[in-house]
């Protein structure tokens, strides 16, 4: 029996120690779990398993993630300022952090674009500029204040309903819509619509509100002055790159909306102080290098720049007197009313969008609803 007492106090040995750090473990789930309840309290949704296994995940892998806040804490200035006094959660400043991982040049299959992952057609909508040579949804500024816009305009479409505007920005209104319709249920939690395959999201929100427990509160690193100057004359980007042994990866975080490999004169480019030495030191080199370096192929390229540049404009010009409109075909028993309780809009908008003079209507009729 003798030889069976080390056994039995190696096992109490090891054992000990587990027990004792699955209970801190415990202890810690419960506390964050009472931190978050307290956050998300003023903000009316419910503790959900997915958002505890979110913020787990960002707690367990700070160290990994550090890059990620330090980007999103070097934007933040761009994106407090857009939200100031704009009426929305402060919670959705965290949502670029789950929609595109700070990546300034975020694209999606969908033509979203930028850190706000915003739709082209939002994009002009607001005049944003997107064409071939500059796309300002890059631009962490600009696509906040539109971002922020766009979010107001939701909110008032959802009639103050936060998280369905939330989830209609990050998939659209009429997948919002639809699944409300399918579920049968005037006010479904944020999470049930989440979950819906039909809306096709990914877990946004709960991602957004684990980097908000994160993230919330932490102080915003003073930003590095950057001086602007406009070119006098065309110079082509790599060229300029090489000669002032400027990183591609520095140049597109400092000057994210510019996309095409040929600048023309006037285009205006961000430097830090030390390019900005190199620059005044070097830009007639830079652009006598461009006359120098002129073959056919680069005049060629420049033409379809050009071309691109100006079929772009006219498909903005286009996309802009456009309106996005749905066609709703009418049902047996549908009622005007009913329609406009469906799409979030007026009757008297669904009149004046259709030329409507009364409230009749028939089976198979056709109705412009425009978002």
């Amino acid at each position: 029996m003798k030889p069976l007492l080390p056994a039995i106090l190696l096992t109490i040995i090891f054992t000990l120690p587990s027990a004792s750090g699955h209970a801190q473990e415990n202890a810690a789930d419960s506390a964050r779990y009472t931190r978050l309840c307290a956050m998300l309290q003023p903000y009316n949704i419910p503790f959900n398993t997915a958002l505890g296994d979110s913020v787990r995940y960002r707690l367990h892998h700070e160290k990994k993630e550090k890059k990620l806040q330090a980007l999103y804490l070097d934007i933040k200035p761009d994106i407090m300022a857009a939200f100031r006094n704009c009426g929305l959660p402060d919670c959705f400043q965290y949502l670029p952090l789950a929609l595109s991982h700070m990546s300034l040049q975020a694209e999606s299959a969908h033509d979203r674009a930028g850190i706000w992952m915003i739709p082209r057609l939002t994009a002009i909508r607001y005049g944003l500029r997107c064409d071939s040579l500059v796309d300002e949804r890059y631009d962490p500024q600009k696509a906040s204040a539109v971002a922020v816009a766009e979010l107001q305009r939701l909110l008032k479409l959802y009639e103050g309903n936060i998280w369905e505007c939330l989830l209609a920005y990050c998939a659209s209104p009429v997948a919002v819509n639809s699944e409300k319709i399918r579920l049968g249920m005037d006010n479904p939690s944020p999470w049930q619509l989440q979950e819906s395959e039909r809306i096709g999201m990914e877990n946004h929100l709960a991602s957004m509100l684990s980097w908000f427990y994160v993230m919330h509160g932490q102080e915003v690193p003073q930003r590095n002055t950057l001086h602007g100057i406009v070119t006098e004359k065309p110079i082509i980007r790599s060229q300029m790159l090489e000669y002032l042994n400027w990183p591609e990866s520095q140049f597109e975080r400092q000057n994210p909306t510019l996309k095409g490999w040929h600048m023309p004169a006037g285009t205006r480019i961000s430097l830090s102080p030390e390019m900005l030495a190199r620059w005044t030191t070097a830009r007639d080199t830079i652009y006598l290098m461009y006359e120098q370096h002129r073959t056919e192929d680069s005049l060629a390229k420049v033409r379809a720049d050009s071309l691109l540049h100006v079929q772009d404009s006219l498909q903005q010009a286009k996309a802009a007197k456009e309106s996005s409109t749905i066609i709703h075909t009418v049902k047996s028993g549908e009622t005007l009313g009913g329609i406009a309780a469906k799409y979030h809009v007026s009757v008297a908008d669904i009149k004046r969008w259709n030329g409507l003079k009364g409230d009749l209507i028939q089976i198979g009729q056709k109705l412009k609803i425009e978002r």
